[in-house]
């Protein structure tokens, strides 16, 4: 998944998939988000054996989830 914000602070990157961490800046309709959905996609992949990254691409924020395979 990217978008195509202004990018995540260096400062919160090792933060954003943490349980109610929301940073600091606000969203578009002036509120801040609960900081539970980067959360609960790494809860659950984790639960299925996959994993998660976050990286950046040309200042936007890029998050990755992997699966395991199942045969």
């Amino acid at each position: 998944m990217e978008d195509n914000g202004p990018g995540i602070p260096k400062e919160s990157r090792e933060h954003v998939f943490e349980m109610f961490y929301s940073g600091k800046n606000k969203v578009s309709d002036s509120r801040r988000s609960l900081g539970l959905g980067l959360a609960l996609c790494r809860s659950i992949v984790n639960a299925h054996g996959g994993g998660h990254f976050m990286t950046t691409i040309h200042r936007a924020a890029a998050f990755g989830l992997t699966c395991r395979s199942v045969r």
